[in-house]
């Protein structure tokens, strides 16, 4: 289990995702602790939209790369808000700023 705090780099990424989120980020996160195996956050996720299934997985690859997001998804499926603050996320990443 990998431990959330304010240092993390990772957590304040996931935090622009998951902004408008809070039903996902506390599907992913528990007690300050990834709530379960990645394998398994993706499988549980049946109850959730197509598009927050997507964002499921961004989110895994931020924190450890295990989402497997693929591309076709991020630009084809998500909203142009989603889009964006991935974009935006992509973008402090590799700047270094995160």
């Amino acid at each position: 289990m990998i431990n959330i705090n304010d240092d993390c780099r990772e957590m304040k990424l996931v935090d622009i995702i998951l902004n408008s989120y809070p039903k996902l980020k506390r599907y992913l996160f528990k007690n300050n602790y990834l709530s379960d195996n990645p394998n398994n956050l993706i499988k549980n996720s049946y109850s959730f939209s197509t598009g927050e299934k997507i964002i499921i997985k961004i989110i895994l690859d931020i924190w450890d790369g295990s989402g497997n997001a693929l591309f076709k998804d991020i630009y084809g499926v998500l909203d142009n808000k989603n889009f964006n603050n991935v974009i935006e996320v992509i973008k402090l990443k590799r700047r270094g700023i995160y």
